[in-house]
């Protein structure tokens, strides 16, 4: 894969966890793991969902990427084709846990969406709204 345009990791959706510090603690961890994985991956920078993430975040990339950009780094044992976009195939089954889950998800993100919120907390995860939409008046 060539890679002519800098590459940009994926949102940190976690926030902190203020009353269990077990729980914000591995949370933490897992933004550090995500981060380290994007640096190793080649990316060139990342986003968070909080503030109180930059500094792990920041700490990560300034490691494992001490020069301005990683346009240097090349993928070329990754082929996607356009069929790998469009697979439906994913592992796990359907439960209700799963489904009831989502639903709280989703209908959360919508009541956050019609009070007109960019970004609502979700189990602690920052879910945050398409720019285009708006609520209805």
């Amino acid at each position: 894969m060539s890679k002519l345009t800098m590459f940009k990791g994926g949102m940190a959706a976690q926030i902190p966890i203020k009353d269990d510090k077990e729980a914000n603690d591995k949370a933490m961890a897992n933004v550090y793991a995500d981060k380290l994985r994007e640096v190793r991956a080649g990316h060139d920078g990342t986003w968070v969902a909080h503030p109180a993430l930059a500094a792990i975040a920041s700490e990560v990339f300034n490691k494992g990427m001490p020069t301005p950009n990683q346009l240097f780094v090349r993928r070329e044992e990754v082929h996607i084709t356009g069929n790998d976009l469009l697979n439906m195939d994913m592992p796990g089954k359907v439960t209700e846990e799963g489904i009831r889950k989502n639903l709280n998800i989703g209908l959360g993100y919508m009541e956050g969406w019609l009070r007109g919120v960019g970004c609502v907390p979700i189990n602690y995860l920052m879910v945050r709204h398409p720019h285009r939409l708006q609520p209805p008046d």
